[in-house]
């Protein structure tokens, strides 16, 4: 049985080197099969299968309207909000200008429940929660 597969794989060989067109084609088609499922399931294991790095995950809901809402907005909801709490967030770009040269960050806007919400404790130093609401108060990531 050996001998017989390995015949079979000294034929197959032979074929495929007598046409490189085909075997190219055979052999991009395969990465790219491999590629996809690749993808799509770093895709599915990362948004469907692990749970968010939150306490009580299938309790965050995120509300996407047709226009983002302003500060006013989130403090009328968050004064009358009776069964869920609140935490907003405006993603936005920040640019500092405190290196040699300019650097472009992402960040959020958000409010000073954001993070007793999500029940997220800094590593350190504190969060926004009883400081004034000072738009110059910045809470750093780790990867930052």
């Amino acid at each position: 049985m050996l001998d017989s597969t390995w015949r079979e794989l000294v034929f197959g060989a032979r074929k495929l080197l007598r046409r490189p067109g085909f075997t190219m084609v055979a052999v991009i088609t395969i990465a790219v099969g491999i590629g996809a499922n690749a993808l799509v399931f770093t895709v599915v294991q990362g948004t469907l299968l692990n749970p968010l790095p939150y306490p009580e995950p299938g309790r965050v809901v995120s509300v996407w309207p047709d226009h983002w809402f302003t500060r006013g907005e989130l403090a009328y909801f968050g004064e009358r909000a009776e069964t869920m709490e609140l935490a907003g967030a405006l993603s936005d770009s920040i640019v500092y200008l405190g290196a040699d040269e300019p650097l472009q960050l992402d960040g959020l806007h958000v409010s000073s429940s954001y993070f007793s919400v999500l029940q997220v404790p800094p590593v350190i130093g504190r969060t926004f929660e009883g400081t004034s609401s000072d738009a110059s108060t910045v809470v750093l990531s780790f990867g930052l």
